[in-house]
């Protein structure tokens, strides 16, 4: 473990810092999607082992992946708007620039 509170060699904490990197510079694509399909398979393969009785995940790790998860999506939804933003912006533009010529 390191100071952050998860292990960057488990497989949560390689998807934790994968998406760390993508908050740094978040982009419009499905990233995001294959973390949480990847998560998602990791806690189906849990079932097997529930049966068991032995349930082998580290919460504090699994939070922070849905805490990181929710703060990308937040960066994704502030991009998307930006860009809408712009688009509209642009848009507008155009009407007055062609409502100037006729």
């Amino acid at each position: 473990m390191d100071d952050e509170g998860y292990d960057n060699r488990s497989e949560i904490g390689k998807l934790i810092n994968k998406l760390e990197k993508l908050r740094k510079k978040p982009q419009l694509d499905n990233e995001l999607s294959s973390a949480l399909d990847i998560f998602r398979d990791k806690v189906t393969r849990q079932k097997a082992y529930l049966i068991n009785g032995i349930f082998n995940i580290n919460f504090a790790e699994a939070a922070l992946f849905i805490q990181s998860c929710a703060e990308l999506y937040s960066k994704k939804i502030d991009l998307l708007w930006d860009q809408f933003l712009e688009l509209h912006t642009r848009l507008i533009q155009y009407d007055c620039d062609h409502q100037k010529k006729t």
